[in-house]
């Protein structure tokens, strides 16, 4: 074989080896483990009908947005997330012509993690609350602060998920200053998923 075409094989091996060695590491294990995901991205909502229980039954009807699933640790994203958010009360505490801003809002937050593979999905009853210090990240100001502990909160899973059981925890920061008008929100949100095996 001639040299140049035995290095043109070894770098293509060398390539696809780290592609898929990349790629393997992104996608988490279903076998139990901790997986810090984070949803983030800017979506305008829309009612959807979802299955909360995996029964195959459609049983809550909720505003559901569609932003991209990253891998914090890399940068790398690597699936898509559903966060449906439905039996919504808002309490505002500062003067209504500022609303969203002064909004204190408890909701059911149902999230679906479509991962590589396979989907996990984990209610969570969240708090979202105005922040009290100016805060920026990534060039996005953020009006609130969000956050759900949702113990035995995986509620189903599918594909390699299906037997997954666990808990997830939410920590987040969402920007709702155009949901008013647009119902559109931009999500930084951190969960961590603990899955039992």
């Amino acid at each position: 074989m001639k040299p140049k075409v035995l290095h043109a094989l070894l770098f293509a091996g060398i390539a696809s080896t780290l592609v898929l060695s990349q790629l393997q590491a992104s996608a988490p294990s279903a076998s139990g483990r901790s997986l810090v995901l984070q949803l983030r991205g800017t979506a305008v909502g829309e009612m959807r009908d979802i299955d909360t229980d995996g029964d195959g039954i459609v049983d809550t009807t909720a505003n559901c947005f569609d932003v991209g699933l990253f891998d914090p640790r890399t940068g790398n994203q690597i699936g898509v997330a559903t966060d449906c958010l439905s039996d919504v009360g808002v309490m505002i505490d500062d003067d209504p012509d500022n609303a969203p801003l002064g909004w204190n809002i408890a909701l059911t937050g149902t999230t679906f993690f479509h991962l590589p593979g396979g989907t996990l999905v984990a209610p969570g009853l969240t708090t979202v609350r105005p922040v009290l210090q100016p805060t920026e990240r990534n060039g996005v100001t953020f009006t609130h602060v969000t956050g759900a502990n949702g113990e035995g909160g995986l509620r189903y899973g599918e594909g390699r998920f299906t037997h997954s059981s666990g808990s997830a925890r939410l920590s987040g920061l969402v920007d709702l200053a155009r949901l008013g008008s647009d119902n559109e929100i931009t999500f930084d949100c951190l969960f961590v998923v603990d899955l039992d095996q």
